[in-house]
């Protein structure tokens, strides 16, 4: 039951690892706000558009192309841990006994695999 225990730490941590990036992303949202809120004051507040130049000047690459960057990287852990937790739950019940001979599973591109789990015996 070792590996159970170590599959139950694992998904653990990466249940913590997914609510810090949950918050992170909560606060990324909250700048783009900022930002948004920044560009609509500016036409009127000279210090919204200073504050949009420092921005600029800070991203000669364009700040959407970083914000499109940062989502499509946030979609993609996204998935990941989704499909780590998966995995890591298949595992458990592996180990557990209370999976049968044949597991289905989906890859990313919709293809349906069918997995047989080999019975391991534990001699100690």
């Amino acid at each position: 039951m070792d590996m159970l225990n170590d599959i139950k730490s694992v998904m653990q941590d990466l249940q913590q690892r997914k609510a810090a990036l949950g918050e992170h992303l909560k606060e990324f949202q909250s700048l783009q706000e900022e930002v948004n809120l920044l560009v609509e004051r500016s036409d009127r507040d000279p210090e919204a558009l200073a504050k949009l130049i420092k921005l600029k000047n800070a991203f000669p690459g364009g700040f959407e192309l970083q914000q499109d960057t940062v989502m499509n990287k946030v979609s993609e852990l996204e998935d990941n841990f989704k499909s780590l937790e998966t995995q890591f739950n298949l595992l458990g019940k592996i180990e557990s006994g209370d999976v049968g001979n044949d597991i289905n599973s989906t890859s990313k591109n919709g293809v349906s695999n069918k997995v047989k789990v080999k019975k391991v015996r534990n001699y100690m």
